[in-house]
């Protein structure tokens, strides 16, 4: 019996330090937030804040080419009222809008923040918007108008949905049904020239009665000039946008784009 007591004691010696190890260890991982792997750098540029990521999965390499999620305002993107995500920052294109923040051992999101945003633009090279990137201004109650400018449905893009107002094309509008924050634009923007980039569509806006529809940022083709902004595909009648539109009711107000060689 004493032998085995003399070997009992060191083993439980042992498991003691080691339980004692392990439990240090994991204080540590607690009150380090929870640290999975290293924090991906957050860059800034312009309006917002961004990290860069694979285009498929969190890190790039030479299989998986690199993106961008934007993931933040920087100060002067909370001034704003109106966010046109960009397509690219310095040359790397941008995918995400949001993403998950990988570096905490609880499931959480980087998300965005800003007393003054009223209107933004989402363009078809996003790929994805991440859930929680926008529950701040839902939590405040803020009425936030997202322009889905690419003919798919906002439930493909956006992984939550339940905040603002959504506007889509309404062709995509009448061909579905959505939820009841989900609604078509009144203003539509074609690129003039070819069908198979974003379903012919440039761009859309939203107005009200006596509105004028704001200017959009200006369109751009390989090898042509662009010539301005046409009431018709045949580029005769050129709009001016400090004239509000006439708008029937249950109709878009379509303009097309005007291209020189």
């Amino acid at each position: 019996m004493k032998e085995k007591l003399k070997l009992f004691i060191p083993k439980m010696i042992v498991a003691l330090v080691v339980l004692s190890l392990l439990c240090y260890g994991f204080s540590v991982f607690l009150s380090s937030g929870c640290k999975l792997v290293e924090e991906l750098e957050i860059h800034e540029d312009g309006y917002f804040q961004y990290i860069i990521v694979g285009e498929n999965n969190r890190n790039p390499d030479k299989d998986n080419s690199a993106v961008i999620a934007i993931v933040g305002f920087t100060l002067s993107g909370k001034q704003q009222e109106i966010i046109e995500f960009s397509r690219e920052i310095n040359g790397i294109p941008v995918q995400y809008i949001g993403y998950r923040n990988y570096s905490t051992f609880q499931e959480s999101f980087y998300h965005f923040e800003s007393a003054n945003l009223k209107k933004m633009y989402v363009h078809d090279n996003i790929k994805s918007v991440y859930r929680e990137a926008f529950w701040y201004f839902s939590e405040n109650k803020q009425d936030l108008e997202i322009m889905i400018c690419v003919p798919r449905s906002p439930y493909d893009i956006f992984v939550e949905h339940n905040y603002g107002k959504f506007y889509i094309y309404k062709s995509l509008f009448d061909s579905d049904s959505f939820n009841e924050n989900i609604y078509w634009a009144n203003i539509v923007f074609m690129n003039n020239y070819s069908a198979e980039i974003n379903g012919g569509y440039y761009r859309l806006d939203n107005i009200t009665a006596g509105e004028r529809i704001p200017s959009p940022p200006l369109p751009e083709r390989s090898g042509y000039e662009f010539t301005g902004w046409y009431t018709e595909p045949e580029c005769i009648n050129k709009w001016g946008f400090e004239t509000a539109p006439v708008i029937e009711e249950d109709t878009e107000f379509r303009l097309y784009a005007g291209w020189r060689l």
